[in-house]
């Protein structure tokens, strides 16, 4: 179960890659969304935006390990 990721000699808490993986696929789901017309569906888009990014985080926590 690896404490810190390397990129490099870089070390990466998990935390921020996991953060950054599910930033790039929030951004993703969001772009399709909008193009297939999903958004006169969401009362709020914002929110819609930060509670995707929440979600997908906390499932790349269960396939990456934080601790």
């Amino acid at each position: 179960m690896p404490h810190e990721m390397t990129l490099g000699e870089v070390y990466l808490p998990p935390l921020l890659v996991i953060a950054f993986i599910a930033y790039l696929v929030a951004n993703g789901v969001s772009m399709m969304t909008a193009k297939l017309g999903g958004y006169q569906w969401i009362a709020s888009p914002a929110i819609f935006e930060l509670s995707l990014f929440v979600l997908i985080s906390a499932l790349l926590g269960l396939v990456i390990p934080i601790v």
